[in-house]
C-alpha cells in the first residue's frame, strides 16, 4: 500500500459512484483537470496568487465591524473568525460509469477561511430549506 501511495505516477481516488477504487495514470488526470478548469470560466478564474490571506482579512474584518456596531454578540463573532485556514483544495472523484472516465469536480473547503462562516449560515437557512417542495440533504 505505501509502495502504491508513493508512487507519483498513479492517482487513487475512489470512484464518483458505485463505492470503487480507481487507480489513474497522474498525467491523464492533471489533463483533466486542467481541461475542466479551463473550460469552465463561469466557476474558476485563474489567480495570480494565493487569495487566502487577503480573504482571512477581510472576513475577519468585516466580523470586527458587525461586532463594533452591535450587529453581532463578540462571542460569536470570535467563533466565526477565521484562524489557521488553509487554500481550498480542487479535485476529481473518476466517474468511472461514463465514456473516457472525466471527473466530477470537488472543492475541499475543510479548514478553510470561509468554514466556520458557512456552517453558521446553514444553522439559519436549513429550515427555510426544509420547507421548500424540494431539497437535498447532505447524506
Amino acid at each position: 500500500m505505501n509502495r502504491l501511495r508513493n508512487n507519483k505516477d498513479i492517482i487513487i481516488r475512489p470512484a464518483d459512484k458505485g463505492g470503487a477504487t480507481v487507480i489513474l495514470n497522474t498525467s491523464d488526470y492533471t489533463t483533466e483537470a486542467m481541461l475542466q478548469l479551463s473550460r469552465d470560466e463561469e466557476y474558476y478564474e485563474n489567480a495570480e496568487k494565493d487569495l487566502t490571506s487577503e480573504h482571512v482579512q477581510l472576513i475577519n474584518q468585516c466580523i470586527n465591524n458587525m461586532i463594533d456596531n452591535g450587529d453581532l454578540e463578540k462571542d460569536t463573532g470570535q467563533l466565526l473568525k477565521s484562524t489557521d485556514s488553509r487554500t481550498p483544495i480542487f479535485y476529481m472523484l473518476p466517474k468511472i460509469h461514463k465514456p473516457n472516465n472525466p471527473g466530477r469536480p470537488v472543492v475541499s473547503s475543510v479548514n478553510s477561511h470561509a468554514e466556520n462562516l458557512s456552517a453558521y449560515v446553514d444553522e439559519f437557512v436549513r429550515p427555510f430549506a426544509k420547507k421548500l417542495p424540494s431539497h437535498i440533504r447532505d447524506t
